[in-house]
């Protein structure tokens, strides 16, 4: 086993539990729809050169818990974003149809109103009809508007479809409770993060992603970055300097509509004001710390081993804000991943967990953002068993909680 596991590593091929037993029937009678974070992709649309999302090259998480009898997916969701667009593609990419971003909401940001057409994993998804969402990340942040939208839709959206007389998306009419039985995140910056705002909002790192994505929207590429909407995408007859010209001139950075606002302090404050935590759904979130006090002082040090591109940013963290901050797991505070300041928790571990309050599992020291999900293959304290062992305990306990 041991040989293999070595030969799979070497080949740049994750880890897939083949020889476990299939059941004969599904674990789970709820689908569990994993959501990825910022900068993250589905496997299916993963970027020439990136590792895949959910496991890296130690183990594909997905195909693994499948194997093993759960119905499970990775949502297909936009990169990039904001948690706004991304909670709506995600109602899509679980019911199926053509993304509807709402009237009024596409013509204050100034992007497109219709985006793509998803299949859907579930097209029975309606009330009495629930699936289990878990998020990583910026993940979480977007589950929590999804459930949001969901249970009270969008007034704005309402006012503005009965006075220009327009149809609107169901999802935007609320009343829509009951369809999601838990909600679990991962890493999730529900307060946000300092690295955000002294790193994320400038104009230096915006303008590295925006050429990033400027040059993989060239009809030669086929990785889809979610910004469909904003027509960051060039067109069949559109020349490549036509094509430059035209994007060099969007608007999208200059406004709150995309991730790197979202993941500020400021960004994440406004979306903790504008939603609350729903008393029929269970709750329960992780968090990592890759971070160690000092010997001579009170300061925290980042962990050797940490994903290398984090260090700075983990770095930036252990200084930022107050003493209850600095501990990170080199993106995301502890502090912020635990839950929203504004709705209940609760600090201690218990396996039969209650509807409407956060249940916030005991820090994990020594896993750092990347760890989480597979990513830092640098880190060979985590096995590619120990990070299967963590998804197969929380999965089962998902499916205890349908019972």
């Amino acid at each position: 086993m041991r040989k293999r596991l070595t030969t799979r590593l070497m080949n740049r091929a994750p880890l897939l539990v083949e020889d476990a037993p299939i059941p004969p029937h599904k674990r789970n009678k709820a689908p569990i729809i994993l959501v990825h974070g910022f900068a993250g992709f589905a496997r299916d649309n993963t970027p020439h050169g990136l590792m895949p999302y959910w496991g890296g090259l130690k183990v594909n998480i997905t195909e693994t818990l499948k194997i093993e009898g759960y119905d499970i997916y990775e949502a297909s969701i936009g990169s990039m974003s904001s948690n706004y667009d991304r909670a709506v593609e995600l109602y899509y990419f679980i019911k199926g149809g053509r993304v509807d971003y709402g009237a009024y909401h596409s013509k204050k940001f100034g992007h497109h109103r219709f985006g793509k057409t998803y299949d859907g994993i579930f097209p029975d998804w309606q009330p009495g009809q629930k699936v289990h969402l878990i998020g990583h990340s910026m993940g979480g942040q977007t589950i929590r508007l999804l459930e949001h939208m969901l249970r009270f839709g969008q007034p704005e959206e309402i006012e503005y479809a009965k006075s220009h007389q327009v149809k609107i998306s169901p999802l935007f009419q609320g009343g829509k409770d009951d369809m999601i039985n838990t909600i679990t995140t991962i890493g999730t910056p529900h307060n946000g993060t300092f690295v955000a705002d002294r790193i994320g909002k400038s104009n230096l790192i915006k303008s590295f992603f925006y050429r990033l994505i400027e040059n993989e929207g060239r009809s030669t590429f086929k990785v889809d970055w979610g910004f469909g909407q904003w027509d960051l995408r060039q067109q069949k007859s559109e020349s490549y300097l036509a094509y430059i010209k035209r994007v060099r001139s969007n608007q999208l950075w200059n406004t709150t509509d995309n991730g790197f606002y979202d993941l500020t302090i400021q960004g994440a404050k406004a979306l903790n004001q504008q939603l609350s935590i729903n008393p029929n759904i269970r709750y329960k979130s992780y968090s990592t710390v890759a971070t160690h006090k000092s010997l001579f002082t009170n300061l925290q040090i980042v962990n050797v081993g940490m994903f290398a591109p984090f260090y700075l940013t983990g770095i930036i963290g252990t200084f930022s804000g107050t003493k209850e901050w600095w501990e990170n797991d080199g993106l995301v505070p502890a502090i912020s991943a635990e839950a929203p300041f504004t709705e209940p928790k609760l600090y201690h571990e218990q396996y039969k967990i209650e509807r409407g309050v956060w249940h916030v599992v005991p820090r994990m020291y020594g896993w750092d953002h990347m760890d989480q999900i597979g990513g830092n293959m640098t880190n060979l304290l985590h096995t590619p068993y120990e990070l299967i062992d963590f998804y197969r305990t929380l999965v089962k306990e998902l499916v205890l909680f349908e019972q």
